[in-house]
Formats: structure tokens, C-alpha cells, sequence
């Protein structure tokens, strides 16, 4: 059997995006300060730590307690070194009637973005910032064209007082077909985004994938876990979930990002059916997922 580490790759593109790695993968996980440390712990023998750590934050009410709190979880989980991959919400997530979208684009949250864009400047780090992330999906409630227009606003607020920010636009990899009716614009956005959980998402991807490279966009998987498959089938989990999707990041050159999520989602009453992902709990998912690491194809910490 051929390995992981040494199955072969397409070049990346470089695209000279804000943030992008010339010719790798960034690799990065979440989406807890905990599941974050227990993840790096795992992987930091071998020098295979995330490089991004993934967090999230709503904008309406962001004040500078919240803000705080996020340093902490960053000063204590996250290296210095290590990048900060923020989910900004504009609505709340499986309340899609309390979306607020309209509201940043009319210029409502103009103070909660001017807080942001100071905080994240402060930080001295990498920031990818995922406006709006999943905005396809119908759980938000964001439409279209006022969606469109608060990202247009988030990034002319937040990205000229961030030398170091990129801005993500982020789908979710049910409904890609409906993807571009939410497109900012090529100037707005410096990497496109989808998030990956189901198997039938590997496919979906594609077009996406192919759209991305057509519009000279890198593309970040930002948030991926083996959605009602997990861990525990080993081998079978492997080939029905890991397998594609290392597969899929290897086929497509335009992707230089990924956030895994590694919980047992089981214990979160939300998506109780969702299975376990944490990768440790099963030692042929484990060995893989370690070896799958190991390709020269990603980036960890340094």
C-alpha cells in the first residue's frame, strides 16, 4: 500500500493572495481552545502541529470582554506563531430569523467592526476572517444581496487597519449550487472558503473548486469533520471519509488551507448524531491521519 505521506500531489497555484502559502497546505484545527490543545498535543512529537487555530465571534455586542476573552484562549493554547482563523457571524447559528446582515451592511456595527480591527491588529498574527461563514447555508437566514453588502462593508471597515488580515468568503458544501448568489466580489475577498462534512460534499466541491480557479482565489476548507461516519469504523471510516478527502485536497491545487475539527460530537446534543471525530480514538484512523500529515503537501507549525 502506498502511503499517505508519499502519495503524489498537484502543484499549488499561487495566487499572491494576502496570507498564502506559496506551495502548501496550511494545516489548522478547531473549534474549541480545549479540542484545540488536546489536537496539538497529539501531533507535536512528530513537529505536525496546526499552524491555524480556528475560533469564532458574533459581531452584534462584540465588546472588549469578549475580545478579551479570545486573547486569553490565544495566549494560552495558540503558539505566537500560530495564525488565527475567525468565523464572524452575523446572525445566530439555527436562528436564521435573528440574522443581522442588513444591519452591518447599512453601517450599524460600524463600532463592533472598528473594536475587531484594532484587536486583530494587535494581535501581531496571521488572520483569516470568515465573514459571514456558511452564508449559503439557509441555517443563518443571511440574504443574498445584503449579505453581499455587509461583507463589502466588513472588509472597507476591518481589512485597511489589519496589515496582516485576509478576508474569507465562506460556503457551506451542501449547497454550492447556490454559492455564487452570494459572492461579494473579487475585490472583497482575498480566499474563497467551503466547509465539508457530509461524503456528498467531496463531489459537490468540485465545481467550486474549479470556479475558485477561474477567479484566482485560495481556498480554505474551513471547517472539516466525517459528519455521521466518525472514527469508530476504522478502516471503513478511512476509506468512507479520510480517504476523499485527502484525496481531494491533494487533486485540487487552488486549496492552501484546512481546519479539521476534532470532537465527539456525540456529547453536543445539537448535532448528537454526528458521530466521533476525534482522531485519537481509533488507532487505524490515527496512523493515517498521522501519516496523511506527514506529506510534504502541509504546513505546520515551525
Amino acid at each position: 500500500m502506498t502511503s499517505s505521506a508519499s502519495a503524489s500531489f498537484a502543484p499549488r497555484v499561487q495566487f499572491g493572495a494576502r496570507g498564502e502559502p506559496v506551495s502548501t497546505v496550511l494545516h489548522g484545527a478547531g473549534q474549541d481552545a480545549r479540542s484545540f490543545s488536546e489536537y496539538s498535543g497529539l501531533f507535536a512529537a512528530e513537529g505536525l502541529r496546526p499552524c491555524l487555530y480556528m475560533a469564532y465571534a458574533g459581531l452584534r455586542g462584540l465588546d472588549a470582554e469578549r475580545l478579551g476573552r479570545l486573547r486569553a484562549q490565544l495566549d494560552e493554547h495558540a503558539d505566537p506563531a500560530c495564525a488565527l482563523q475567525l468565523g464572524l457571524s452575523m446572525t445566530r447559528d439555527g436562528k436564521p430569523e435573528e440574522h443581522y446582515e442588513h444591519e452591518v451592511a447599512k453601517g450599524h456595527h460600524d463600532a463592533s467592526l472598528d473594536r475587531l480591527a484594532e484587536f486583530l491588529a494587535s494581535l501581531d498574527r496571521d488572520v483569516y476572517l470568515r465573514v459571514g461563514y456558511e452564508c449559503n447555508g439557509p441555517w443563518n437566514g443571511y440574504g443574498p444581496q445584503t449579505y453581499r453588502a455587509a461583507f463589502r462593508r466588513v472588509a472597507d471597515r476591518v481589512r485597511p487597519a489589519v496589515p496582516r488580515l485576509a478576508t474569507v468568503w465562506c460556503v457551506e458544501g451542501g449547497f454550492v449550487e447556490k454559492a455564487m448568489e452570494y459572492y461579494p466580489g473579487d475585490e472583497a475577498a482575498d480566499w474563497w472558503s467551503v466547509d465539508l462534512f457530509g461524503v456528498d460534499h467531496f463531489a459537490k466541491a468540485a465545481l467550486f473548486l474549479d470556479a475558485a480557479l477561474e477567479h484566482r482565489k485560495p481556498v480554505m476548507i474551513g471547517e472539516c469533520t466525517p459528519r455521521r461516519v466518525g472514527v469508530e469504523g476504522g478502516a471503513a471510516s478511512w476509506e468512507a471519509w479520510y480517504a476523499p478527502f485527502f484525496g481531494l485536497i491533494r487533486r485540487h491545487p487552488a486549496i492552501k488551507a484546512f481546519c479539521y475539527i476534532n470532537w465527539e460530537w456525540s456529547k453536543h446534543p445539537q448535532w448528537a448524531d454526528w458521530g466521533n471525530a476525534r482522531v485519537q480514538d481509533d488507532s487505524f484512523i490515527f496512523e493515517h491521519y498521522r501519516d496523511a500529515l506527514r506529506s510534504p503537501l502541509f504546513e505546520h507549525l515551525s
